[in-house]
């Protein structure tokens, strides 16, 4: 009888261990929505969210002169599948998590969640090479410039980036604690 109970008690603990590695998760992929990327002009930091440097983000002005209005479109960032990716990847291991507090995960679904965090976490961090600069299109007298409007030396990781790849880092050492625990 005290064999059962002490089972029952191990088992409880894992899933407890897999509840805090989702919990984890989730935060590392709440993160986007923090200030993410920074482009330093000068001495002047403007930031943006990880949902605007990797799904794109146009900021969009206007200007009203003489009583008509010119709308000006500046692309910052264009949409990059590379900078999503390290999100594909936490997220993947919260599914796996999530199979595993429903009892359908199977043997080696920490160890496939361990790697999916260990990948993101990874990948997070170089995130500043995976983002794409928006194009300024410029035609004067027919003849057409596209500018960049910033280079990777202006860009900075702010603070949403590394609390998201922290918090990976945190959910892969729940993983790891629990296949030591085994």
């Amino acid at each position: 009888m005290a064999k059962k109970k002490k089972k029952a008690v191990k088992k409880s603990a894992k899933k407890w261990i897999d509840l805090i590695g989702i919990a984890l998760g989730v935060l590392a992929l709440a993160a986007l929505f923090l200030p993410f990327i920074g482009i330093t002009s000068g001495e002047e930091i403007t930031e943006y969210s990880g949902i605007q440097a990797l799904f794109g983000y146009t900021h969009v002005t206007e200007t009203t002169i003489l009583g008509s209005t010119i709308v000006n479109e500046t692309e910052i960032f264009k949409f990059t599948i590379m900078g999503i990716l390290p999100y594909i990847l936490i997220a993947g291991a919260v599914a796996m998590l999530v199979l595993n507090v429903v009892g359908k995960g199977g043997k080696f679904a920490n160890l496939i969640a361990l790697a999916l965090f260990v990948a993101g976490a990874i990948l997070v961090f170089n995130v500043l090479g995976f983002l794409i600069p928006g194009e300024t299109i410029l035609e004067v007298f027919g003849s057409t410039t596209i500018i960049k409007n910033w280079e990777v030396e202006q860009l900075t990781m702010l603070w949403g980036v590394i609390a998201s790849g922290v918090v990976a880092i945190l959910g892969a050492g729940a993983n790891v604690f629990k296949i030591i625990s085994k």
